[in-house]
């Protein structure tokens, strides 16, 4: 289990959760922490931590609640309320979904026993900006539901309609 900060603090607000594969301190501090800070949430309440996957590079849902039996608790010693998972199967373990994409947006309770004061809100692995720039939108629209729910400014009516173009 490793972790990146950019800020020693006593206990972080905020968990960023990404792929081992993609968990490099330059490109998350590009893609997370200085987006964040832009945004109002200070680097010194976010820590990232990487998510570990098998061999074949897949995470099969043993191998998630394994590791998150682990992870989960670490967080909790942290003071972390809020959970930015970069990863769609992490994700649906830890919200309790059968699918990831139609959550870009909103703030779900964990439904990890013993977690559930814990708040989860999807991610984007920034490694899909490469092949896919477009997937950006859904970068900034994750960063902005996490800044909001730190600063208390969340309301999921406007992402909808943000989402859609209504407003």
């Amino acid at each position: 289990m490793r972790h990146i900060l950019f800020e020693t603090s006593d206990s972080y607000s905020v968990a960023v959760l990404i792929k081992h594969t993609s968990f490099n301190k330059a490109d998350v501090g590009q893609h997370y922490f200085k987006p964040l800070a832009e945004r109002g949430v200070p680097a010194g309440e976010v820590i990232a931590f990487n998510l570990t996957y098998n061999e074949a590079n897949k995470a099969p849902a043993a191998l998630i609640k394994d590791y998150l039996s682990q992870l989960l608790p670490e967080l909790n010693a942290l003071g972390v309320k809020f959970l930015y998972v970069a990863d769609a199967s992490y994700f649906k373990v830890l919200a309790g979904q059968s699918k990831a994409d139609p959550h870009f947006g909103y703030n779900l309770p964990c439904k990890v026993k013993g977690f559930e004061h814990m708040r989860v809100i999807l991610g984007v692995n920034h490694h899909q900006l490469i092949h896919n720039p477009s997937v950006q939108q859904k970068l900034d629209l994750s960063l902005d539901t996490l800044a909001q729910v730190f600063l208390g400014t969340y309301s999921p009516l406007s992402h909808v309609a943000s989402d859609r173009g209504h407003g």
